[in-house]
């Protein structure tokens, strides 16, 4: 991202109580598998780390899965 980087982003959501309430599902996507980036992400209460797939057939199938978890996820906003 030009401006800040994903941990940066992250920590703004976080911080900010009208979007943290809102459950925005956060995800990191990366091509790096470095064990200090993983920890790093999940110290920011990150909700997935994916390696970057190369392939754009795995790509999809990889994106649709994260989206298809999300959809059917129940958060706070959704319950009633």
């Amino acid at each position: 991202m030009p401006k800040l980087n994903g941990y940066e982003l992250r920590e703004k959501i976080i911080l900010d109580k009208k979007l943290n309430q809102k459950c925005i599902p956060y995800v990191f996507l990366s091509t790096s598998r470095a064990a200090s980036n993983v920890e790093k992400a999940y110290e920011y209460a990150i909700h997935g780390y994916f390696e970057k797939q190369f392939d754009f057939s795995k790509y999809q199938i990889m994106i649709k899965g994260i989206v298809d978890y999300w959809k059917s996820s129940i958060t706070p906003l959704k319950a009633s």
